[in-house]
């Protein structure tokens, strides 16, 4: 059965670590066992990135023109060796949006 009274502290910081580590709504959902809106809806009060879009435009899913655009400019500043802080600031996105991708690109080998 799926929770439905207000999330704990615990739950919300559970909700920041799974996003952190690149889990979707759905996925974090599961794991809370509560509904994706739920946490779509603190996801936003957060102010954390979706990592649907993020997983989407890492795999050329893109279905917003923005998203594609972020999603390039941050490679091309990962590749220019920026850092991610730097990165966030100047595209004025969350940091841990810059952070899944750079864990990403990693991952990959196309960062050292």
């Amino acid at each position: 059965m799926v929770k439905t009274w207000k999330l704990s502290k615990k739950d919300i910081d559970k909700i920041r670590e799974l996003n952190a580590q690149g889990k979707t709504d759905r996925e974090i959902a599961d794991e809370l066992n509560v509904s994706q809106p739920a946490i779509n809806y603190q996801r936003g009060r957060l102010g954390l990135p979706s990592n649907c879009d993020l997983k989407k435009a890492s795999s050329g899913q893109v279905t917003s023109r923005f998203d594609r655009i972020t999603y390039e400019r941050i490679k091309e500043r990962l590749l220019k060796d920026w850092r991610c802080a730097p990165i966030a600031r100047d595209l004025k996105i969350p940091l841990e949006t810059v952070n899944a991708v750079s864990d990403e690109m990693f991952a990959q080998g196309m960062l050292p």
